[in-house]
């Protein structure tokens, strides 16, 4: 769940304030945040989750006569 991993990655980014500077994690931590947060890293989950929707329902429902 994007949201969850959202929580982690601020508790992270809290826990590495407490250590000192570091620009380089820091960046990259803001910079993955961005991405959970915008709309069009959810628009391509969704995405993702529906053609593995459709890859099962096309799996489950092969029937044994279109192998002729």
């Amino acid at each position: 769940d994007t949201q969850h991993c959202l929580q982690a990655m601020e508790r992270l980014q809290a826990r590495l304030k407490e250590k000192g500077p570091d620009v380089p994690a820091e960046e990259k931590l803001n910079l993955l945040k961005t991405v959970l947060q915008s709309p069009l890293f959810h628009r391509i989950l969704a995405l993702q989750k529906s053609v593995q929707h459709l890859k099962e329902n096309v799996r489950n429902n092969t029937l044994p006569m279109m192998h002729l």
